[in-house]
């Protein structure tokens, strides 16, 4: 809705008054994609001319009679306005005097936009209008700019479509396409990601590479296990490209055996034992897992399956032969979309890994001396702390299964063992930065957090407790593996909204429109990542692969895209972003219903549906709700436990029951 003056004049007895007689009218303007400028000029000709017809009733009549919702912050019915008017030729006077039109600033904003047009001598000229609580100087600027890239464009064809019709300026379309997505640096390209490995085990082979609850190994002895266990997943048959899945809890062997497979040219694809046995079977035969690593005590959590199981703790006679994998050879393949609906397993390339974890080399300014990996390595935030820290050399400490449910125990951890990095959710990081003692932290150095959007106060709270410890935004999904913006948070920008950063080394991020052009500074658009992050796609899901996984668009230049042989590909994410003027990027949420949950990604659809298979429930909706106590999220088990309190025993024991039957797969 825009609002424009008109001059109400139009009756013989008021010709001769002296007053300000202007009425405001209301037009409302409809577009559509496909509709060209000639089209979209032909409707608001109609508009207007209907609108004209009905322009003796007062603007005060039209408010008094529809009863908008009223706000004193703002105009009603419409908060733009637009004038256009010819400028009269200037009256010459006297010889030697001279006038000229030109605006007067009252210094107020009548309404929050208005764009005055003028037309004189064959030329258009523009005055913009703002509320500065509102408009920055720089945003009606560039606004004023895209004006004239439009205006041009339709004054060269008029019948373009209208969603082809450009906006940006040669200048911000050189910023958002090249200068910000500068991110080229030099990467190995042709070596597979334990490569880097076996080369810590040779140059400091007694150095402790992993440590977990009282057990550790130095990186020799990593990679002789390792090579002992890979010979004999040789012998059965692993090889280039094999799944097999590794179904272990937090221990050194979990460890051995990831390199072990890496080590044959399979691709791991790991289990949590937590998972329910349904999600487990479902994973296995999704994935034709043939094979499965698995630690012995925990064989009876594994729902019946016809793959060999082959023990952690097996050896063989046979000597390993290191095999010759190729940088597009599958590395891991993790299945995304929390534990409903049906998940989708995404295919991982050395290629990718090696991009990922050189990527943290160039971006962060301290390798870890010691790093506590908190995520279970079913989630692939695991992927960063294992391979940045075993690829630079440095401790990887696993702790003790669900440490992350006792901050005091954790920040213990964290302080025995001198730990200088981790990454953990914000809302993890918040209950540690609650109830740990300072003392306790003093020894990390870098502190990530990702898998949530970083609520503002985080960063004030971690300035306050441990000011020496650099705090950092990560941001990716699982398809361009791990992440593909990082933000370092000053603490001097702790109370502003924490924005996602720029793109990572060897990495280009565009936001793009629904119709896949490029938008200006400050617009909401779809986040598209390409590089050499982007995965290979979804296993077993071409159709979802070929929808999510999209060609770069015409006007973009793919030619630096190190991404391997065949065309590059752009991920879709689905989220929401747009650029700040400095070149930051602000995550605003999703294009769809999808959210993520302590790092889970939950489709609530999915869940309507599972919860509308109880014979009790008609109709099921699902909300997402953040409940905030002291400025800090409720911690969800919290929360869960006070809705089954409120019931009486009998009918939280008939939900319970009825919950733990759901089928939760396909």
């Amino acid at each position: 809705l825009i609002g424009t003056p008109f001059a109400n004049r139009n009756r013989l007895e008021v010709e001769n008054l002296i007053g300000f007689l202007n009425n405001t009218l209301v037009m409302r303007a409809q577009l559509r994609d496909e509709m060209t400028f000639v089209e979209l000029l032909r409707v608001v000709y109609q508009t207007s001319m209907e609108a004209f017809a009905n322009k003796d009733i007062p603007f005060e009549t039209l408010v008094n009679t529809l009863k908008p919702d009223r706000s004193i912050s703002t105009n009603p019915l419409f908060q733009t306005m637009f004038l256009f008017h010819h400028a009269l030729p200037v009256p010459a006077f006297a010889p030697g005097l001279q006038m000229e039109h030109a605006p007067f600033d009252l210094g107020v904003a009548k309404f929050d936009l208005t764009l005055y047009l003028a037309e004189s001598n064959g030329q258009l000229t523009t005055i913009f209008e703002y509320a500065k609580d509102l408009f920055q100087r720089s945003t009606v600027e560039r606004m004023q700019g895209h004006l004239k890239t439009l205006l041009e464009a339709i004054a060269e064809n008029p019948n373009q479509k209208m969603a082809e019709l450009p906006l940006l300026t040669n200048d911000e379309k050189k910023r958002l396409l090249t200068d910000w997505n500068n991110t080229r640096r030099a990467a190995p390209q042709d070596v597979p990601i334990h490569y880097f490995i076996e080369n810590q085990a040779r140059e400091q082979p007694d150095k402790i590479a992993v440590a977990a609850q009282g057990q550790h190994l130095s990186y020799f002895d990593l990679n002789k296990k390792a090579e002992q266990l890979a010979a004999r997943l040789q012998a059965i048959g692993v090889g280039k490209n094999v799944p097999v899945g590794l179904f272990t809890g937090r221990s050194v062997k979990m460890i051995t055996g990831i390199l072990a497979i890496l080590k044959t040219g399979g691709a791991y694809l790991p289990i949590d034992p937590d998972y329910p046995k349904d999600r487990i079977a479902f994973l296995l035969e999704d994935a034709a897992v043939k094979i499965i690593l698995a630690q012995p005590h925990l064989l009876d959590r594994l729902p019946a399956t016809t793959a060999q199981v082959v023990s952690l703790d097996e050896k063989t006679h046979r000597s390993f032969v290191p095999e010759e994998v190729a940088p597009d050879d599958l590395a891991y393949i993790i299945y995304t979309s929390g534990s409903t609906g049906r998940p989708k397993g995404v295919q991982v390339t050395h290629r990718n890994l090696v991009h990922s974890t050189t990527a943290r080399l160039h971006f962060y300014p301290q390798s870890p001396g010691t790093f506590l990996l908190l995520s279970s390595f079913s989630f692939d935030s695991s992927v960063a702390g294992i391979f940045w820290t075993l690829c630079s050399g440095g401790q990887l400490l696993l702790p003790p299964q669900h440490i992350e449910q006792d901050p005091d125990q954790l920040a213990t951890l964290v302080f025995e063992n001198k730990v200088t990095h981790t990454l953990l959710l914000p809302s993890l990081y918040s209950l540690l930065l609650q109830h740990a003692p300072a003392e306790k932290l003093t020894s990390l150095h870098t502190v990530i957090v990702a898998g949530e959007a970083c609520p503002v106060g985080l960063p004030k709270r971690h300035f306050d407790k441990i000011p020496n410890a650099s705090l950092f935004n990560e941001y990716g999904p699982t398809e361009a593996t791990v992440w593909c913006t990082a933000f370092q948070i000053l603490k001097e920008e702790a109370t502003a909204p924490i924005p996602i950063g720029r793109p990572i080394p060897n990495t280009e991020i565009y936001i793009l429109d629904k119709n896949k052009q490029p938008v200006p500074i400050g617009v909401p658009g779809e986040l598209y990542v390409g590089g050499a992050g982007v995965t290979k796609g979804y296993l077993n899901r071409p159709q979802l692969t070929n929808q999510r996984f999209i060609a770069p668009p015409k006007w973009l230049n793919t030619q630096h895209f190190p991404q391997g042989p065949g065309t590059p590909k752009l991920y879709r994410t689905g989220d929401l972003a747009r650029y700040r003027p400095d070149g930051q990027i602000e995550f605003l949420g999703r294009t769809d219903q999808q959210v993520k949950i302590r790092g889970y990604r939950i489709e609530p659809e999915e869940i309507k549906k599972v919860l509308e298979q109880l014979e009790e429930v008609g109709e099921a909706a699902v909300v997402v709700q953040t409940i905030q106590e002291n400025g800090m999220e409720k911690n969800g088990i919290e929360r869960l436990l006070e809705a089954l309190l409120s019931l009486n025993p009998d009918e939280a024991d008939r939900l319970l029951s009825s919950i733990e039957q759901l089928n939760t797969n396909p």
